[in-house]
Parts: C-alpha cells; sequence; structure tokens
C-alpha cells in the first residue's frame, strides 16, 4: 500500500469515526423523554459537550491530514503491494480503481470526478448509473457509442445497440440507448474503464465502494440483515420494479439522478421512490420511509413533482403528487440538532388505508386511493 493510499484510508477513518458518533448521538437523543424535565435538561448539557467534542475531532482530524498530505512524500514511499481486495467483514469503507479485481464483491457507490452516486446494489445499477453520467457529460458523442469499434467484441456483438434486440438482458439508458448488462463485475468494470476513457474522465476520478454482502439491509435504518430474502426485494430492484409501473402509469419515461431521485426526459418533472419493507401483522406501522433534505428540495423545485411509496412488494406502490403532500409533510419534519432535517413517513396496514401514523398529527389523512 502507498503512502498516499495510507493516508486517504485514514482520512476515511477519521470520517467513518464521525459519522459514527454523529448517529449515536441522534440514537441517544431519540431516546429522551420530552416530559422528563430533569431528563430533558441532561440530556440537552450531554448534547452540547458531545457537538462541541465532535467539532474539536474534525478539526484536529482534518489539521493532521492537511498535514500528512503536505510532508507525507517528502519520506521514502513504501514498496507498493499488488492491487487485492480484501474480502473479509471488517474491510474498510474505501474507494477502489476500476483495475481491481472485483469479483464476489457488491459495489455500494461510485464517484465519478467528485460526484458521489450512493445507494447502488448491484454491478448492474452501477453499469446504469455510469452510463447514464456519460449520457449527461455529452448527450451527442453518447448517441455515437454503438457505433465505436472499443465496444464491439471479436465476434461482431456490440454491447452497446439503438434497441433491445440481440442482448440477453437489455439494460435501457439515457439517449435512446440500450446496454447488455448480463456480465459479470470485472466485466463491467472493464466496460466502464474504456466508456469512461471515451468521455476524457480520468480513471484516478473515480473510485467504486463495496459493500459486504450482509450491507443489502443499508437503505433501510430499521430492517435487520435477515429482511431480505429475495433479491428481487432488495432496494435497488425493488425501485427499479416501481419505476416501470410509475413510467406506463405516468407515460413518462425517467431518467435517473441519483438512488432515489428520478427526472423525466422532457425535464418536466420530477421524481423520489422511497420503499420500506412490510413489518407485519403484529406491527402498527407496517411502513416506515425516512427522507432527506436533498430529495424533498428536488421535489419542491420541480412544478410537476411525485412521491412514491414501495409498499412491501412493488405490487403495492403509492404514487402521490408533491403538491398534495405538501401539507402533512411539514407535519412530520424532524428537526436535529447537530445534523440536518428528516422526514420520518410512517403508514398503517393496508387494511387500515395506509394511514399516516405519528409523528404525524392532525386529521386523519388515508393514503389507500393513491395505489396504482
Amino acid at each position: 500500500m502507498s503512502t498516499d493510499e495510507k493516508i486517504e484510508l485514514l482520512q476515511n477513518g477519521f470520517t467513518s469515526l464521525s459519522e459514527g458518533l454523529k448517529d449515536l448521538a441522534r440514537e441517544l437523543w431519540r431516546d429522551v423523554d420530552p416530559t422528563n424535565i430533569a431528563s430533558l435538561s441532561r440530556a440537552v448539557e450531554f448534547q452540547k459537550q458531545l457537538v462541541n467534542g465532535l467539532q474539536e475531532f474534525d478539526e484536529v482530524s482534518g489539521r493532521l491530514v492537511q498535514l500528512l498530505n503536505s510532508n507525507g512524500k517528502a519520506f521514502p514511499a513504501l514498496e507498493s503491494l499488488p492491487p487485492v481486495i480484501e474480502r473479509n467483514r471488517h474491510q474498510p469503507k474505501r474507494g477502489f480503481a476500476l483495475e481491481m479485481d472485483f469479483k464476489g464483491t457488491r459495489p455500494s457507490a461510485i464517484e465519478i470526478e467528485g460526484e458521489v452516486i450512493s445507494d447502488i446494489s448491484s454491478w448492474r445499477e452501477l453499469q446504469e448509473v455510469a452510463c447514464n453520467f456519460c449520457a449527461r457529460r455529452n448527450p451527442a458523442l453518447f448517441r455515437t457509442v454503438p457505433d465505436h469499434p472499443d465496444f464491439h467484441t471479436s465476434h461482431g456483438t456490440r454491447y452497446f445497440t439503438r434497441d433491445s434486440t440481440g442482448h440477453r438482458s437489455p439494460l435501457k439508458l439515457d439517449q435512446g440507448i440500450w446496454v447488455e448488462s448480463h456480465l459479470g463485475s470485472n466485466a463491467i468494470s472493464e466496460l466502464i474503464r474504456k466508456l469512461l476513457k471515451l468521455f476524457g474522465i480520468r480513471e484516478k476520478d473515480v473510485r467504486v465502494f463495496l459493500r459486504e454482502v450482509d450491507d443489502q439491509a443499508a437503505d433501510d435504518p430499521h430492517r435487520s440483515r435477515n429482511d431480505i430474502e429475495d433479491d428481487s426485494l432488495a432496494p435497488g430492484s425493488f425501485r427499479r420494479s416501481c419505476l416501470v409501473r410509475i413510467e406506463e402509469h405516468l407515460g413518462l419515461s425517467f431518467a435517473k439522478q441519483n438512488a432515489t431521485l428520478y427526472e423525466s426526459t422532457d425535464h418536466t418533472t420530477n421524481l423520489l421512490i422511497s420503499v420500506s419493507k412490510d413489518y407485519g401483522d403484529d406491527k402498527m406501522v407496517r411502513f416506515w420511509y425516512t427522507l432527506a433534505a436533498p430529495q424533498i428540495e428536488a421535489l419542491d423545485s420541480s412544478p410537476n413533482g411525485w412521491l412514491a411509496f414501495g409498499c412491501g412488494t412493488p405490487d403495492n406502490l403509492l404514487l402521490i403528487p408533491h403538491r398534495y403532500a405538501t401539507e402533512w409533510l411539514r407535519r412530520i419534519r424532524v428537526d436535529s440538532i447537530d445534523g440536518p432535517s428528516r422526514w420520518d413517513v410512517k403508514l398503517s396496514s393496508p387494511g387500515d388505508g395506509y394511514r399516516l401514523l405519528p409523528p404525524y398529527s392532525g386529521r386523519e389523512i388515508k393514503l389507500k386511493r393513491f395505489l396504482i
């Protein structure tokens, strides 16, 4: 491992530790009884000290990384080891170059020229994200990719085409282009390398982040590792199935902006798709979604925004106009003392009409009429 890689690993460790402490602070705050004045006062004082400590930690770790970056290269470099991915459950959360051997791994995110696209659950989804990044960067050039010889096999097969015929597993991309996705992880990474090179994107500006197999539940912070038994219900696959139904219902085609946000190809409509497992008949809260500020802002900025909630399976799909949801979204906003706001959407059972549950308060709202 080179000195630069060690510095990067150390920086990622600082960041992970800081984020972990912030998550812990949020969990502790949620456990406080707001009706107990003494307990509330102690909690506020503790949170103040913790937030101040976190700020000091971020400042000190930032100075250390800056110091290493400015002076570390003055020391003799350590002998570099061959690029090998350690596949064990304690693997650090760091990015890998596209030249690595990805066999047996699953991606969680990709960073291209500083833009991080996260919440990726499969190599097929990463392939879609990387290709559409290039399509947005230069649409005219992307439309010529099917004719480029770098994407033809020795037998004349084309990876990119202008229709879905001839592919074992066709994947629809922006600009009316299709790509073969029946490929292994290393074949996909090699295809992405060639595509990025064509679009003038340097490999050193691209990193792939990996997840453990057990991390499939990370999309929903309320589910355990055993909750996902069928890969078709993994978050990425779940959302793709929902998108197919929504496009058919609205008569629009959507391009993926990030893991949960989509924009129609005519740039008139924004769509947010959030999915939840079914927590079972014995639970009051059957479906639970957590929305973040950037998601809400994207809907606010669109003249035609839609909220979609997948309820257990793609067959139970609520599609709600954002203009209708504005009022009750305001009532479920949760403000954090040390981070951005969030919106917790909790719904009751289908038999109860998908009723909004606390933290929502107000007149009864049932969302069953928005099923498609």
